[in-house]
């Protein structure tokens, strides 16, 4: 009979690894995009808390008389103060932005920043990429918030917008922070880099815990089998009495199906033997029954003589 317990043992070794392989990259998979939505909505809500801090540092009535008037030195003193905020708080970008008195037009209102750089708006300019009409409905909906802008020309940023309310609690202007995404992937990266390592590893060494504990198990259930392999090659080769021994040695103690198989193949191996030695006293009765008739009969043919 061909030993087939070894065998079975490996695929099952081999489906175990490949289901613990599987489940560890899944869990990976999920690690690291919980990372990167952590490390982005936390940076998210810390830009928010920013916005809010900063919002609350300006001079309201200033900015809603600058919203209706061009009064440059007026823009002068804000752009300045707002610049000196930008570079307290470490952010990209800050601006407000304002809708134009006709209101067909997002223009800043105040660009924190080098009024020499061509990356920091003037006074009065279009707003590109910043639709106010949109963004005060969601902040009327929702409070401030935040959201993943792709801006053509400038680059991906996380955006945070505040409303600046009037007297009236109107909104007349929005404050925004802009983050690079390339900062926040940065920091994702290096939280990526520092935690998946540890969490993988961990998830390894518990998988070859479990793996070393699930295969010694399986090895322990599956051992009557190989036992039984071996009774069945004894019966096989006609050695019945020690076939019969290797069946009385199987641990028949769990409770489970493989004892209960073989229980049932030490009662069967038990059946031949006691068949074969109900035959086998029978065989030797009769030997000696016709031993008995043989002997009897030489006797008759002598006496006749």
């Amino acid at each position: 009979m061909i030993n087939q317990t070894s065998s079975l043992q490996k695929r099952f070794f081999y489906i175990l690894v490949a289901v613990i392989l599987l489940l560890t990259v899944s869990i990976g998979f999920v690690v690291y995009m919980t990372i990167n939505n952590v490390v982005q909505n936390t940076i998210a809500e810390n830009n928010k808390m920013t916005a809010e801090h900063i919002a609350a540092q300006l001079d309201v009535e200033k900015y809603e008389t600058l919203a209706t008037t061009s009064d440059e030195q007026l823009y002068t003193e804000l752009q300045q103060q707002l610049t000196a905020l930008l570079n307290a708080n470490k952010t990209t970008y800050l601006y407000v932005v304002a809708p134009s008195t006709d209101g067909a037009l997002n223009r800043v209102l105040v660009d924190a920043g080098d009024l020499t750089s061509e990356d920091t708006y003037a006074f009065g300019d279009e707003a590109e990429g910043v639709d106010f009409a949109a963004i005060n409905t969601q902040l009327n909906e929702t409070g401030p918030y935040s959201e993943l802008v792709e801006a053509e020309g400038w680059g991906n940023f996380l955006s945070n917008y505040v409303p600046l309310k009037d007297s009236s609690g109107n909104t007349f202007a929005i404050v925004g922070i802009d983050e690079e995404v390339s900062f926040i992937q940065t920091i994702q990266s290096a939280s990526v880099a520092t935690t998946l390592p540890l969490i993988i590893g961990i998830i390894i060494v518990m998988s070859l815990l479990s793996i070393s504990a699930i295969y010694l198990y399986v090895a322990k259930s599956l051992k009557p089998v190989e036992k039984m392999r071996i009774a069945a090659n004894e019966l096989e080769a006609g050695t019945i009495e020690q076939a019969l021994q290797t069946a009385h040695s199987i641990d028949t103690s769990n409770n489970d199906d493989i004892s209960t198989f073989a229980k049932d193949f030490t009662s069967a191996i038990e059946h031949v033997h006691t068949m074969i030695t109900d035959l086998t006293t029978m065989a030797q009765g009769m030997n000696d029954a016709t031993n008995s008739l043989n002997g009897t009969s030489t006797q008759v043919d002598e006496a006749q003589r």
